[in-house]
């Protein structure tokens, strides 16, 4: 699973199989993995999430892991601290005011 990136990559090279969501911050290669594996039908199948920068800037470098079990394992616990956060007020919404544009002006 590759996900292409246009963009810089400072803000992603701590990914590893050890730190695969930069703390909550990065799910998306988990995510797509995922999907990619019940779209094929195998929910076993071997995979690896990359994110590529494909720019002359960025050298064309790739950023990712393979998706194993302990992963999934590090990155379920990651959400479960989320999911508990927000059912606990932790992360409340601060809406901006009502407005035309079809972008979330939210910071955070």
């Amino acid at each position: 699973m590759i996900d292409y990136k246009t963009g810089g990559s400072g803000h992603f090279g701590g990914l590893s199989e050890a730190e695969p969501d930069a703390r909550g911050t990065k799910l998306q290669l988990v995510v797509y993995a995922l999907a990619g594996r019940l779209f094929e039908g195998m929910p076993e199948a071997p995979v690896r999430g990359d994110y590529w920068f494909v720019s002359d800037r960025e050298s064309f470098k790739r950023v990712g892991y393979p998706v194993t079990a302990e992963v999934l394992d590090r990155v379920s616990q990651t959400l479960g601290q989320i999911v508990s956060g927000i059912e606990h007020g932790v992360f409340p919404n601060y809406p901006t005011a009502t407005s035309t544009s079809p972008f979330v002006e939210c910071a955070y």
